[in-house]
């Protein structure tokens, strides 16, 4: 008895059919995976931008903090060493120490009052400063990924450092000299 030869093709068929079909559901299972390892990725480094972001709009707002939100805010900005490069580390360093020393002028008018001193709005101007490359160094981890448009790009450490003295320089960041007495209106 000899088989039907279209039974006989189709029984030939039948195991790399099963092979392409299981190597298709395979690929689609990684890139979901693949996908879903890099949401979580953004998420957890957009939590951290957005920490840095909201300190320093806490300060705009004329927020006084004390040293235990300072501490708070670096357990919340821990991570930042893992998920980012040194071009980021290269301005969240500096940034903490001007928020050290806000949080140590400020700490003492907590208790008195709730309006700045000079010393403190010198320091809250400096820390304005801090925004724009705050945004530059996070911009390249925060791109949607797929965007052809935009390549992301990472800063060097010594472009960084250039970028960081014209933004948080005395004229970098008002356009007007530092010499204006700190008694004029404060722009927060």
């Amino acid at each position: 008895m000899n088989p039907d030869p279209v039974i006989a093709l189709l029984q030939a068929l039948l195991t790399p059919t099963i092979a392409v079909a299981t190597t298709v559901i395979a690929y689609q299972q990684y890139r979901i995976r693949r996908d879903e390892r890099a949401l979580q990725l953004y998420d957890r480094r957009l939590k951290v931008y957005k920490s840095a972001m909201l300190m320093i709009d806490r300060i705009r707002a004329g927020h006084l903090i004390d040293m235990s939100e300072l501490w708070e805010w670096v357990s919340s900005i821990q991570e930042s060493h893992f998920l980012f490069g040194t071009e980021v580390q290269e301005v969240i360093e500096p940034l903490f120490s001007k928020l050290l020393e806000f949080a140590d002028l400020a700490e003492p008018l907590k208790n008195t009052s709730d309006l700045f001193d000079s010393a403190c709005a010198s320091v809250a101007v400096d820390i304005e400063g801090y925004r724009t490359p705050l945004e530059e160094v996070f911009r390249p981890y925060l791109l949607p990924t797929g965007e052809g448009i935009f390549k992301k790009r990472r800063y060097s450490r010594r472009r960084i450092r250039k970028f960081l003295k014209q933004c948080t320089s005395p004229v970098g960041y008002s356009q007007k000299p530092r010499s204006a007495p700190l008694d004029e209106e404060v722009p927060f």
